[in-house]
């Protein structure tokens, strides 16, 4: 495998993004990645899991201030806890300070995440804790779901492009009970990918729980064959939780790699979800998809994994 290397696009140089050769970046219509700069202006703060090397390495994340200032001051923290998270400064482009987190200690920091969180949107399903280029830092170091965006830490997930033979895309509206994006439109087939499945596991399942795809199709879905994997990062508003015990307004990083697949299906053919996350499926001809997210209609991400250069 050739060796990782830094994105050298024009106006990237400066994020915080590492990039394999099989990822791709969205199209510049959907905007550049934040910088460093952006992040840092955003009160973000970066953080990693500590090891005696971690203050020489660029952070794993970007916690969200209010959260890092609640570990910082030891806020609704047992004493016995407080020493969970250590000040410190990153040297890695000027960074700092930043946290350090007990690697040793993952449980206890994920249990005291829920409790400033709260348990709204909580998904009891791991996420794999990954470096910016992708690569699982070691099989014990994972965390909930819901915690990513606050923490600034890359999330996966897999999208299926489910085309028809008429040139046109299902999509699918999401619940309104969902966490995230709650109504808006999404692609037929998408969700994230657990900590030990991979990614051809997770998106065959996701078919036949959101399209009603059967095993019949199965040797149907193929990796995309335009970047099979599209890496996002933005600023976004952190999530409002109804029974959140700290109220924490402001930004937080949504740093995601997602898993593109494709398949053609006959245009007859009518997708049914089964796991009562979509709420409506619709085919559209694909330009209409950025109109869609222009209006605030569709989800970002997946926007971003219909269509790459």
């Amino acid at each position: 495998m050739r060796d990782l290397e830094v994105t050298k696009e024009k106006g990237l140089s400066e994020t915080w993004l590492v990039l394999s050769p099989e990822e791709c970046l969205p199209l510049p219509c959907y905007g550049p990645a934040p910088s460093v700069d952006d992040l840092l202006r955003a009160g973000l703060v970066p953080w990693s899991f500590y090891s005696p090397e971690a203050s020489q390495q660029p952070p794993l994340g970007w916690m969200h201030k209010g959260l890092a200032e609640a570990f910082r001051s030891g806020h609704s923290l047992p004493n016995a806890q407080k020493a969970l998270v250590i000040p410190d400064r990153f040297y890695w482009q000027g960074l700092g300070p930043g946290l350090f987190v007990d690697a040793g200690r993952i449980n206890v920091f994920e249990q005291q995440l829920g409790h400033l969180l709260g348990p709204w949107g909580w998904r009891n399903e791991d996420f794999a804790v990954r470096d910016r280029a992708g690569i699982w830092q070691a099989p014990g170091l994972r965390l909930e779901r819901s915690l990513f965006r606050w923490l600034g830490l890359l999330s996966e997930s897999v999208q299926l492009n489910l085309w028809r033979d008429d040139g046109r895309i299902w999509i699918a509206q999401r619940a309104l009970t969902k966490a995230i994006d709650p109504g808006l439109w999404d692609a037929a087939v998408a969700g994230g990918l657990p900590a030990g499945e991979s990614a051809r596991q997770a998106v065959l399942r996701e078919s036949l729980e959101e399209a009603g795809l059967t095993g019949s199709w199965h040797s149907h879905v193929q990796a995309a064959k335009t970047g099979p994997r599209l890496r996002v990062s933005r600023l976004v508003k952190a999530p409002i939780n109804p029974d959140q015990s700290l109220q924490l307004p402001g930004l937080c990083l949504h740093h995601e790699r997602v898993w593109r697949f494709e398949m053609v299906i006959p245009s007859q053919w009518q997708p049914s979800a089964v796991d009562g996350e979509v709420m409506a499926f619709q085919a559209v001809q694909p330009e209409a998809i950025f109109a869609m997210w222009q209006a605030g209609e569709f989800n970002y991400e997946a926007a971003c994994a219909i269509l790459v250069s």
